[in-house]
């Protein structure tokens, strides 16, 4: 027996009736109308999230876009206020914190897993069978309920599994919640019944509660609740008999948790949870937190609630126990968040569709004001739309960052993408280019310019008097003064200049860019000297080609967008191709090679002229081409992302064009720039 197996041994003997919901020990009561309705909608007793995509462990990013199945998620990444991902079993369902330790009902292979908080693994699986869908810690053993055969199976550390209890009759498919607490195991079923297992003979008992639609259970010092469809009511531990507290709102989705002197109903239905007060029975104005299935935990400090809806994402919001009110924002959460607890200082919640728990830092969630990356997850891309910007995250969220009458175009994300570098204004002169920083929310501004681009050192490079006579590119580091400025075009004379689409090479050493006025070439520059600008001419089997939107693909090579063979004059121009090229740096100067051929059926080549931005994608993949349920994943081909003004589109290198801003739900809207961020660009 190692340390963390004696000291859990421990623990667990030493839970007594003490044991209460005010404890941080306190373990969550399950909701039993949505894992029902998930058991439901699988045919051959399968129990598997309907419509379930990526796990909380799972940051799901780069690769191309397909939804074969050989293609892999990244590995799980943690993020600012999560203190650590752990992989569990499958389906996992149930979370309770008890005897130090977090323990995980997993439904689809039978197993109740336990993890040690000091180390973040787990640290003993318990292979009971069946479809173990909740689990309880408290008096002496965890209990894990299997709804399907209306069994709770003991368990206690050290010794053999079971026995296994029956409540109600056996193959009924009762839902059963359970809670210990007041010197018994109390677990209600769905027969609206009550019962009452003693923990040391294990003997079960009915107690009669007249609550119709009987769902869910909590258990203090002295009282148990019980919840029904329309009602709360409080069952004396010793005398067993039911008084009623209140009527709640009808729900198919509920939850119940208690704490100091209150207990709380969480209404999935309505996307909201109540304070009632437990003496009065008087209810507080609903916390409205969204969402059609809601899960709830008391400690730490607070109430947390769990919300989402049919697709993969969820909101943890944390509420202040005594004024019945939202602490700070919300926390976006990916893979179909299920349950909550809390234990050893941290929150912890359990994601279903890939097997997986997410540990918290209370102490380091979203306060209100500015744009939380925990918010709105690790950024992938992003980009302007109808003069905002927008930010998706890698869970495939999409948040706004900024509000403001002023127009904002052409971001730049930061090399740790916590910032995002933009221009805000009309056009020069009267622009500026801002630095928001997407943790704190604050502004920075770095002067009057267009077209930002974050280097790889955290410099920024752009333009300064575009279209003047004395237009030149300024690279300056936010917080200090412009070091470094760059004359476009060498020898272009009084002459007015239009520079765009900056692109920094990986070492930070060069810098790229489009520029000209009556037509455009590629330039390349130091980004330490001033005067050493000079245009790439590839050899080009193309000479009529024009070239735009540089993005640097490697060390010796830079991807362009080329429209080629027609007229470049005027909005409704007609050219005969348009194609995604590379031109790569060889002892013979430049050389241009075509890379994948653009479908003009798809990307108009017309809309390639004006002002496209091109984003090296990595290995891009989207997982479910939907807006409700999306997720980014790595694939096999290598991908860009391509920004017009009409639309955002992702292209692999065997030709397949995805049209992303419709699966954003950005229809009919006029677009301005798109970032990667840098760490899935290569």
């Amino acid at each position: 027996m190692n340390d963390f197996e004696r000291k859990l041994q421990e623990a667990l003997k030493n839970a007594t009736s003490d044991y209460r919901p005010t404890d941080q020990h306190e373990a969550k009561q399950r909701f039993m109308k949505r894992v029902r309705r998930r058991r439901i909608a699988f045919a051959g007793g399968s129990i598997l999230a309907a419509g379930a995509a990526a796990a909380i462990a799972f940051v799901l990013l780069p690769g191309q876009l397909t939804d074969r199945a050989q293609d892999d998620p990244l590995l799980p990444a943690v993020q600012p206020n999560q203190i650590s991902v752990v992989q569990v079993g499958k389906d996992p369902s149930g979370i309770a914190f008890g005897a130090d330790a977090v323990w995980v009902a997993n439904t689809a292979d039978g197993t109740v897993q336990v993890i040690d908080p000091q180390t973040n693994r787990v640290a003993e699986t318990h292979a009971i069978g069946g479809s173990p869908d909740d689990v309880a810690v408290g008096l002496g053993a965890a209990w894990a309920s299997d709804s399907g055969s209306g069994v709770i199976t003991k368990m206690v550390f050290g010794q053999p599994d079971g026995p296994d209890i029956q409540i109600g009759e056996p193959g009924a498919g009762n839902h059963l919640d359970v809670a210990p607490g007041s010197g018994a195991i109390w677990v209600v079923a769905e027969d609206d019944s009550l019962y009452r297992i003693d923990p040391v003979t294990n003997e079960v008992i009915a107690v009669p509660t007249d609550v119709e639609g009987i769902s869910d259970v909590a258990a203090g010092q002295d009282r148990v609740v019980v919840l029904g469809t329309s009602a709360l009511a409080s069952v004396d531990p010793a005398s067993l008999v039911a008084s009623p507290i209140a009527d709640v709102d009808p729900s198919n989705n509920q939850d119940l948790q208690m704490s100091e002197g209150a207990v709380w109903v969480a209404n999935g239905d309505a996307g909201e949870v109540t304070r009632f007060d437990l003496s009065t029975g008087e209810a507080g104005d609903p916390v409205y937190v969204g969402g059609n299935f809601t899960a709830i935990a008391s400690g730490e400090g607070a109430m947390w609630m769990v919300s989402g809806d049919e697709g993969d994402r969820g909101n943890l919001t944390r509420i202040d126990p005594d004024s019945a009110t939202i602490i700070g924002r919300p926390v976006s959460i990916g893979g179909r968040p299920y349950d909550v607890t809390t234990g050893a200082g941290s929150v912890w919640v359990v994601s279903n569709s890939a097997g997986s728990v997410t540990r918290l830092d209370p102490n380091a969630l979203p306060e209100e004001g500015g744009s939380d990356p925990q918010e709105m997850g690790r950024p992938l891309f992003a980009f302007a739309a109808d003069g905002e910007l927008y930010v998706e995250d890698v869970e495939g969220h999409l948040t706004q960052v900024t509000s403001t009458p002023e127009e904002e175009r052409y971001p730049s994300l930061s090399p740790d993408a916590n910032s995002v570098a933009f221009q805000r204004g009309p056009g020069d002169p009267g622009t500026e280019v801002i630095v928001l920083d997407l943790l704190t929310g604050d502004e920075s501004v770095l002067g009057d310019g267009e077209w930002p681009s974050f280097g790889p050192d955290g410099r920024v490079a752009y333009v300064v008097n575009n279209r003047g006579p004395d237009a030149h590119i300024a690279i300056a580091r936010p917080g200090f003064e412009d070091n470094v400025e760059i004359t476009p075009i060498p020898d272009s004379g009084d002459g007015p200049v239009d520079v765009r689409n900056i692109a920094w090479d990986l070492s930070g050493e060069y810098i790229y860019y489009q520029a000209g006025w009556e037509g455009f070439a590629i330039y390349q520059a130091p980004a330490a000297d001033s005067s050493d600008a000079f245009v790439l001419s590839p050899r080009n089997d193309k000479p009529d080609a024009n070239l735009s939107a540089p993005f640097v693909r490697g060390r010796d090579s830079v991807n362009v967008l080329q429209q080629c063979c027609g007229p470049v004059e005027g909005p409704d121009v007609s050219l005969e191709t348009a194609e995604l090229g590379l031109i790569r740096f060889t002892e013979g100067g430049p050389q241009y090679s075509a890379v994948v051929s653009i479908d003009p059926r798809d990307i108009a080549p017309a809309d390639l002229i004006a002002d496209p931005s091109l984003a090296s994608a990595g290995h891009l993949m989207l997982a479910g081409g939907s807006v409700d349920q999306r997720s980014w994943r790595q694939g096999s081909a290598r991908s860009w992302m391509i920004a017009t003004s009409h639309e955002i589109w992702l292209i692999d290198e065997r030709g397949a064009t995805y049209l992303v801003s419709e699966v954003l739900g950005l229809d009919g809207v006029e677009f301005a720039g798109v970032s990667m961020a840098p760490q899935y660009r290569q």
